[in-house]
């Protein structure tokens, strides 16, 4: 017995539509912080480019960091008007400036970690697998 049903159009398109913002709430990145510096760190996720308007009180990554411990956050995509790059940077002003880690993609995973230097706050990212 062979059926001969043929699929509506409209449920194809509806389907890869429902598809496709289904993959968009997906992309996020998980970024460990780890803080190697004695001081406490205030880190925080920012659009990078700086220009990108998006809501800061809508998107709030922001990390209390104690001394020598670490923490982890979320960044997805949509956060930043759908840009799919982010800073992490410690919002803690030193003499020189602060640590700040530019280009992550929020289509990766990373690990990054703050150092005191001499002049102030250091970043290092590296990308990890999850």
């Amino acid at each position: 017995m062979k059926l001969d049903k043929k699929i509506p159009k409209g449920f194809v398109l509806s389907l890869a539509l429902v598809t496709l913002l289904m993959g968009n709430a997906a992309e996020s990145a998980n970024v460990k912080i780890i803080n190697n510096s004695n001081l406490n760190l205030r880190v925080d996720a920012i659009s990078d480019p700086g220009d990108i308007s998006y809501c800061k009180s809508c998107y709030d990554k922001r990390a209390d960091i104690c001394g020598k411990q670490s923490s982890t956050i979320l960044v997805s995509a949509d956060a930043f008007g759908g840009c799919g790059y982010f800073s992490v940077a410690d919002m803690r002003s030193g003499f020189l400036g602060s640590g700040k880690c530019k280009h992550l993609s929020v289509l990766k995973n990373y690990e990054v970690t703050f150092f005191e230097t001499t002049f102030g706050t250091c970043c290092e990212a590296k990308e990890i697998q999850i």
